[in-house]
């Protein structure tokens, strides 16, 4: 559904017309012919009909105006992008002095159809402040966000005319920009050749507000992938000499074939300071996501109306469940804010804290099934990484007032042993799988409750609705007789708060 342009003035020719009429009485009393004959009539009618036009153009919006705004919000192209693990399989003690992942270190995925590799590029230095000893591996692991890019090498984007504030349009968009840090070499650079002169290096700036008229400095606006000049003695930078031929290299951004599958980047290309290349490992523990093969300008645009409406401050307990959630796409599977109670200490009041309650996804786990494995698997180190990755994310999002904690859930147990009368004809071992498999899907933290979006924090499991599940199954009769925890009779059984449901163990007989 195509975006409809704003009406910014909806004034009419007439309208025009009328209101300049109404004028006159005011600053030219003794005008008082005001028939269509009268050339001062024709004058206003002539400047209302100018007037119309403004009208109509502003209306029109070029698609670059629309750009340069959308750049000005922060919207950038998007991009296929992965936190990628880097493991270190080297003593404890030996890590090198000074250790430093550097920015822009490639690693490679292999394409699943074509055998190619897929570059991903790290977007920042990872110190080794940031790196922990894996104990369950016997390695250092450092995380670093990396970015699909594909590498333009010499692209002739035009000649120079010799006039000022030249454009030249990219032929490989969308193009990687870090407006952070200009020196990044992936960032644009320009080789103007004359004939029978030395090459002119042109350098990327953020902006040429402060450039020198003699300096060789250029620009880019991102969205619509524009390298600009200066305009020499008017500012902005020196202007490159007519007939001089421009080519730019420069990283574009890769599209759809970037959204690698979890563990698919295995190669790394190039080697990290101090330490042998065969002792290293990449992965990527989650999905790359987010590439785009084309992003038009309707694309771009929604986009930049969901980012004005997008939740960056974390106040209410549905701000920080959002925002945990956007911290570690793919690897939550359900957070809940509990506010005023530190989780992570036994006395559990305090005024001012919020405690993360934090349930990764079942697949960062590794695909555990039943409570026993799922509170095995929460025992894990990189558990503890992803609460680290997660209060990160939120201290630049929380109220400067507010104590941030990430916990582990805990379970409430329960034991059911349930009998149940099966109608004629049915098998009595495959209804108790039948009946097992739906009791246990009902309770489970993930897929469980009513809405199948996991076990309620904090619910109490009803024998009432326990009944409904299995006498609504086919080929059961009814429930003769369902313990629950022992008990025949209690009709509920207490969850503590906040609080998901451990189905300890679980008996189905079937007469």
């Amino acid at each position: 559904m195509p975006i409809a342009l704003p009406n910014l003035d909806d004034r009419t020719f007439a309208d025009l017309t009328a209101e300049l009429r109404g004028l006159i009485p005011r600053y030219a009393r003794q005008w008082t012919n005001h028939n269509p004959s009268d050339p001062g009539i024709t004058i206003l009618e002539l400047l209302a009909w100018l007037a119309e036009m403004v009208i109509y153009r502003l209306n029109r919006i070029p698609e670059r105006s629309y750009l340069v705004l959308l750049g000005l919000m922060g919207i950038e192209p998007a991009a296929a992008q992965v936190e990628v693990t880097f493991g270190l399989h080297i003593a404890q003690n030996t890590l090198p002095q000074g250790f430093e992942i550097p920015r822009a270190t490639r690693v490679a995925a292999i394409d699943a159809v074509s055998g190619e590799e897929i570059i991903f590029e790290t977007l920042a230095p990872t110190a080794a402040t940031e790196g922990r000893w894996d104990a369950e591996l016997d390695c250092w692991r450092f995380k670093s966000m990396a970015v699909n890019t594909i590498e333009v090498e010499g692209e002739l984007i035009g000649a120079s005319n010799g006039t000022a504030h030249q454009e030249f349009a990219l032929g490989n968009l969308p193009v990687f920009l870090n407006r952070d840090d200009p020196t990044d070499a992936r960032n644009p650079a320009v080789v103007g050749k004359t004939t029978g002169a030395a090459d002119t290096v042109w350098t990327y700036r953020r902006d040429l507000l402060d450039a020198r008229p003699d300096e060789p400095v250029f620009t880019v606006d991102q969205l619509p992938g524009l390298v600009r000049f200066g305009g020499g003695d008017s500012g902005g930078g020196l202007i490159p000499a007519s007939g001089t031929r421009l080519f730019c290299t420069y990283h574009k951004l890769g599209g759809t074939r970037g959204n690698v599958a979890a563990g698919r980047i295995v190669r790394l290309k190039d080697a990290l300071p101090g330490v042998d290349p065969s002792r290293v490992t990449v992965t990527n523990e989650y999905p790359a996501t987010g590439g785009v093969d084309a992003e038009g300008l309707e694309a771009l645009l929604t986009r930049g109306l969901l980012r004005m409406q997008e939740r960056y401050r974390a106040v209410s307990a549905a701000d920080f469940e959002y925002l945990a959630g956007q911290a570690a796409p793919g690897r939550i599977a359900r957070v809940k804010a509990v506010f005023d109670r530190n989780l992570e200490r036994s006395t559990s009041t305090g005024e001012g804290h919020v405690s993360l309650i934090v349930l990764p996804d079942r697949a960062y786990l590794g695909g555990p099934r039943s409570c026993a494995e799922v509170r095995t698997a929460l025992a894990l180190s990189k558990v503890g990484w992803l609460h680290q990755d997660i209060l990160a994310f939120l201290e630049d999002r929380r109220l400067i007032t507010t104590v941030l904690h990430a916990v582990n859930p805990e379970f409430s147990q329960i034991n059911l042993e349930i009998t149940v009368q099966a109608r004629p004809g049915k098998n009595p071992v495959d209804l108790a799988s039948t009946v097992e498999e739906a009791v246990r899907e009902f309770l489970d933290p993930y897929d469980g409750g009513e809405q199948r979006e996991g076990w309620p924090f904090g619910r109490d499991v009803h024998r009432s609705e326990l009944y409904q599940l299995i006498e609504g199954l086919d080929g059961v009769d009814h429930v003769q007789q369902m313990k629950m925890n022992g008990d025949v009779v209690v009709s509920s059984v207490a969850v503590s708060e906040d609080n998901l449901v451990c189905l300890q163990s679980l008996t189905v007989t079937v007469t």
